[in-house]
């Protein structure tokens, strides 16, 4: 249920927003609720970054994820660390003799992860985007609130396809690295 009051989602009985309880009160409190930079972003779909409710598209995508969300430095950093050690792990595990234990390590490997990308992916996100917000607001100490509420539409235009294209990218590029490293340490 959303709070009719501020939109927000709302716990049980009253809204952990703005205070507002289903019968028509609010809760007072000694201090006014003062809106992060990260809250005017999102808006009503703060809470769903906040608990990290999309750990599925940051664990499948891993630093595809922060590329699709605009980015681009930082992104094609992490990917590039993230393909490296992807494929260190490859050629590490074809130490073991027996191929069922070089399997079961690689499918492992890919499985933490993915793991860890679900964990901490929506928690890199949101720090770059409140470092992003924060130059916003001191660029334009008057009419940041507006700036930065605009910006989540245009920042989140076609997220969809970006998942795509950077999945995609991301994909292609393990499979040829894959492919030249182990062409050239003879491990096909």
């Amino acid at each position: 249920m959303f709070c009719p009051n501020c939109g927000f989602s709302m716990r049980k009985n009253f809204c952990t927003h703005c205070g507002y309880m289903r019968n028509g009160q609010f809760i007072e409190a000694d201090k006014v609720h003062e809106h992060s930079l990260l809250e005017y972003y999102f808006g009503t779909k703060y809470d769903y970054y906040a608990r990290n409710s999309n750990w599925l598209a940051a664990g499948i995508l891993g630093p595809s994820y922060i590329l699709s969300h605009n980015f681009y430095i930082t992104g094609f950093i992490l990917f590039f660390f993230d393909l490296a050690l992807t494929m260190f792990m490859l050629v590490f595990n074809h130490i073991f003799v027996f191929t069922y234990l070089v399997r079961f390590f690689n499918v492992l490997f890919i499985i933490i992860n993915r793991y860890v990308w679900a964990s901490i992916g929506n928690m890199i996100y949101t720090k770059l985007l409140e470092r992003k917000l924060r130059k916003v607001m001191k660029k334009n100490p008057y009419d940041y609130k507006e700036i930065i509420q605009d910006s989540y539409r245009l920042d989140n235009m076609l997220t969809g396809l970006k998942y795509f294209i950077f999945g995609s990218i991301a994909i292609i590029s393990f499979v040829i690295a894959r492919e030249y490293i182990y062409s050239y340490f003879f491990l096909l």
